[in-house]
């Protein structure tokens, strides 16, 4: 398998991060709880997430969201 193959698989992965899943943001080091999808991009992917932190509810870009815990 390829690099690019690889990389494509985990990008599908954490494509749709599921309600609960415990993540960070990559901008600021804030941590912070998924409570769903916020907007989609055309075909369906994942632009941002709702996310839960100690402030209160913010909406975070996928990109800068990076999964601490796995169960």
């Amino acid at each position: 398998m390829g690099r690019a193959k690889e990389m494509n698989m985990t990008t599908q992965t954490i494509e749709r991060l599921a309600r609960g899943t415990r993540v960070i943001n990559t901008t600021d080091g804030e941590p912070g709880t998924i409570e769903g999808v916020c907007t989609l991009r055309r075909g369906g992917r994942v632009w941002s997430y709702a996310v839960v932190t100690s402030y209160g509810r913010e909406v975070w870009d996928a990109s800068e969201t990076l999964v601490i815990e796995q169960e």
